[in-house]
Parts: structure tokens; C-alpha cells; sequence
């Protein structure tokens, strides 16, 4: 090393030395002011070290924050199918209309608050009384708190998986279904709906199967016995593994100026 910095002197005119010593306001570390002498030109060496490794360190970091929020949002827009009329629903607009939806909204937000300590809810209720309101609204706090999820209705799920067939999605079958499998938080909206082929059954077990153990959302007019019969016991049995089930009955707010109507 000796040699090489012989070599370095030699060759390129190279000569330093520290004409002054000082702590940084910032850290408190020794800073040696050193003037170098390269090829004749001369340079004052003035900066923390220790603060620029911090500051590079926070660099990193955000830029690492950055693509993890651009990773979640970019997986949630590209596998979500959300209506309009849902995309502005949160916990605070949700004004629930009996002491029954209030406490389905008090499940949900907690569901938030303590996330992967619970692995799934089920909604099940009459049409209209905010079940994809709540489940939507868990989705969203859930991504702003740094995981990632992905909220879908099955009937509009089952028809991004067909539209794979013939290639007029944006993705392939495994790339939908590995998003899904991989996704912190799936929050499949209306299970039950009519589902009259086999092969619709049998989509929906590959994507049931795959989220055993994670974390799950599933809303539902169905009663037991009717989603059993929707969508076939294996279906129904892996679903309500460790699911909690909350009840939502009440009027159908979409139907709420109906007497002025009449």
C-alpha cells in the first residue's frame, strides 16, 4: 500500500495534509480540513463524513419506502376491480343504521388495527347494508399501513380469469392467480354469486386453497347452506378456517328514498 501511494505521489503529483481540525455541528464527529494537491491543483477536503453516510443511509431508505408504497398501489390497481360507487368508502363516511352494523364496523376497524394477528372475516348480511363498504375500507387502511391487497367481487374475478383465454387481459392466468396467493390481503367481494360451471368451481378452490393461513375478507348474501350449495363444500370448508363471522342485517341504504319515490 505504502508503494502504491509512493507511486500515486510520484506520478500524479499528489500531496495532502490536514491544515485544520474542527467537531461537526450536526454529529459532533472530528472533521479534518485537508488540502490536497493533485497534478498541481489544489482542493480543500471540508465535509462529515458521518453525516454524509447518514444522509446517503436516508437516501437508501426512502427510496426503499418509495418503491414499496409504488409496489402496493401498482398491485392493488392492476388486480382490483372496483366500482365507482366504492371507490370513495372509508370507516369515517360508513354511517350504520342499527347497533348490529355498528358493530360489524367496530369488528372491522379492529380487524385493522391488530392485522395479522386476526387471519379473516366473513360479512354476511342483506344487500345494501355496507358489507363491501367495510371490506373495501379495510383494504385501503391495511395498504397504508405498509402491507399490500387486493379487493375483487368473485363474479368479476371469475371474468378476468376467462379474458386470459383468449389473451384480452392484461395478464396471464399464473400471473393473476400468483398476485392473488401472494397478496397480504385478498378481499374477495359477493362469494356466492352464481357460479354454474364446474370450471368456475374449480377456479375458485385454486385461489381459496392458495390463501389458507393468510389473510382473508369475504362478504356474502348467502346463508350457510346456500353458499354451500354455491360453492361446493371443499370450498366452503377451506373458507372458514379461521374466520370470523359477522352478521350485517338492516335496510338497504341504496333503497333509503324509496317512500319519497312512492
Amino acid at each position: 500500500m505504502r508503494n502504491l501511494t509512493k507511486m500515486i505521489n510520484n506520478t500524479m503529483n499528489f500531496s495532502s495534509h490536514v491544515i485544520k481540525e474542527y467537531k461537526c455541528g450536526k454529529c459532533g464527529e472530528l472533521i479534518r480540513v485537508i488540502r490536497l494537491v493533485i497534478n498541481g491543483k489544489v482542493r480543500i477536503a471540508n465535509r462529515c463524513k458521518a453525516c454524509d453516510d447518514r444522509e446517503l443511509e436516508k437516501e437508501a431508505l426512502q427510496t426503499y419506502k418509495d418503491l414499496q408504497v409504488s409496489k402496493r398501489e401498482r398491485i392493488f390497481n392492476d388486480f382490483s376491480l372496483i366500482s365507482d360507487g366504492l371507490k370513495n368508502a372509508t370507516f369515517e363516511n360508513y354511517h350504520p343504521a342499527n347497533q348490529e352494523l355498528a358493530e360489524a364496523k367496530k369488528i372491522a376497524k379492529n380487524y385493522v388495527d391488530v392485522f395479522n394477528k386476526y387471519k379473516g372475516l366473513m360479512f354476511v348480511g342483506d344487500y345494501g347494508v355496507g358489507k363491501s363498504h367495510l371490506s373495501y375500507s379495510i383494504c385501503k387502511e391495511v395498504r397504508e399501513k405498509g402491507f399490500t391487497s387486493i379487493f375483487i367481487s368473485v363474479p368479476e374475478l371469475l371474468t378476468k380469469l376467462k379474458s386470459t383465454f383468449n389473451n384480452t387481459g392484461n395478464y396471464t392466468e399464473e400471473a393473476l392467480l400468483t398476485a392473488l396467493k401472494n397478496v397480504d390481503l385478498l378481499v374477495l367481494d359477493d362469494i356466492g354469486a352464481d357460479y354454474p360451471t364446474d370450471w368456475a368451481i374449480s377456479k375458485l378452490f385454486e385461489v381459496i386453497n392458495s390463501r389458507i393461513g393468510k389473510n382473508n375478507v369475504y362478504t356474502t348474501n348467502n346463508n350457510a347452506k346456500e353458499l354451500i350449495n354455491k360453492v361446493g363444500k371443499r370450498n366452503f370448508s377451506r373458507m372458514m378456517e379461521n374466520v370470523q363471522l359477522v352478521k350485517m342485517n338492516g335496510n338497504d341504504y341504496r333503497l333509503k328514498n324509496l317512500k319519497i319515490w312512492n
